[in-house]
């Protein structure tokens, strides 16, 4: 949570009063957070970052909603696995249910096109960024009444397939995890 959230909570109220200061309507200013897919769906494995990111998802919302009509701009970037020293560091230590969960969901992406895609969606204007179109339909499915970057058609459209959908992800995610409930029980000391 230190890191996670509140590094961006000590970042924002740092540079926000300057950017507000300078944003005007020909100079608009944009803030993008680096989120995570687990900003959106929490997995096994993940009961201690899941939730700094859950938080810093619920800050971005907040702070777009707060400096409407202000000329800054909030986007969140939740990307895929990436390719970068601590994802390879990460994955020593990854329980076997985590990995096989995420190598149904998703693929690994170079930290260079992240890079590019975050910088697009926030050319774009995109609240939600993403190099993956499931993980934005998933966004745009778990938004709430946070922003939207589909037109309302389509939003409904995402909202009944994710009804659709879901049920069948989280029974394969769960059939994953009871595979494996033995040893990952172990690791807690429980028999």
């Amino acid at each position: 949570m230190q890191t996670n959230y509140m590094g961006h909570v000590y970042f924002m109220k740092m540079f926000l009063p300057l950017m507000l200061k300078h944003s005007s309507k020909e100079n608009p200013k944009h803030v993008c957070v680096v989120g995570s897919t687990l900003s959106l769906a929490a997995i096994v494995g993940y009961s201690a970052y899941s939730p700094s990111k859950y938080a810093l998802r619920g800050l971005v919302q907040a702070l777009q909603n707060e400096f409407v009509g202000h000329h800054i701009y909030f986007h969140i970037a939740l990307p895929t696995d990436v390719q970068t020293p601590g994802f390879e560091e990460e994955n020593k230590t990854k329980p076997i249910e985590t990995v096989k969960i995420s190598e149904a969901d998703s693929f690994i992406a170079s930290a260079s096109s992240v890079a590019k895609t975050i910088l697009n969606g926030i050319e774009k204007n995109e609240f939600y960024i993403s190099n993956a179109l499931d993980i934005r339909l998933l966004a745009t499915a778990t938004s709430g009444i946070g922003p939207r970057d589909f037109n309302f058609v389509l939003q409904l459209g995402i909202h009944l397939l994710m009804a659709i959908i879901g049920p069948f992800v989280n029974k394969k995610q769960n059939s994953i995890v009871l595979a494996h409930t033995p040893p990952r029980m172990q690791r807690f000391k429980l028999t």
